[in-house]
């Protein structure tokens, strides 16, 4: 008989006693659960700043920078913002009732409870911000990909043009290099080459 007292009692303890418990370490454990809030902004502040410089480059490169890096990007900034808005407002911890005898515990624990959550959150959102792969190369913009207007073809540039459309059919020929003083026209000559040679 004593055996199932013992039973019962432990499953009262179980059930009522280590949710309550659970709960209150809200109220004892405010300060680390807001210290550990501010931790994990800061590292997801770091993740964040790491890899925009990683996407600057890319950019400068003239890469495009891969949808899910832009998306955890601005993912990183909300979170960052919203967890830095409720840092803010754990002032409203500190009112106190009674003429600062006793703190505000409804507001501590539901602060406490909110950091705790959102700390997890933002650890999480900055696991997801490990990317190997964060760019994809652009294909360079098509030469001579437009018919030429305005070009008129001159004698000795139709000459200059079949030499170096035969010079291209060449197997030893690896490059040709077109030089002469500005504006004779050597560009609008390498997209005619272009297009005749497509």
């Amino acid at each position: 008989m004593v055996e199932i007292v013992i039973s019962i009692a432990a499953k009262v303890a179980e059930y009522l006693v280590a949710p309550v418990g659970h709960q209150l370490g809200y109220l004892f454990h405010y300060n680390c659960n807001m210290a550990e809030l501010r931790d994990q902004v800061e590292k997801l502040g770091e993740a964040r700043e790491s890899l925009q410089l990683r996407v600057g480059e890319a950019n400068r490169h003239g890469s495009e920078i891969l949808l899910d890096v832009r998306i955890w990007l601005t993912q990183a900034d909300d979170i960052s913002q919203d967890a830095q808005e409720f840092i803010e407002d754990k002032k409203k911890a500190k009112k106190s009732c009674f003429k600062g005898l006793c703190p505000n515990l409804i507001s501590r624990y539901q602060l406490s409870s909110q950091a705790k959550k959102m700390a997890l959150d933002v650890k999480k959102s900055q696991e997801g911000g490990d990317f190997q792969t964060i760019f994809y190369w652009l294909p360079p913009p098509g030469a001579g990909s437009a018919a030429l207007e305005g070009h008129e073809a001159f004698e000795s540039r139709n000459l200059t043009l079949e030499k170096i459309m035969e010079r291209l059919r060449c197997d030893d020929v690896n490059m040709i290099g077109i030089w002469g003083m500005g504006g004779v026209g050597k560009t609008t000559l390498v997209k005619q080459v272009t297009i005749q040679a497509k």
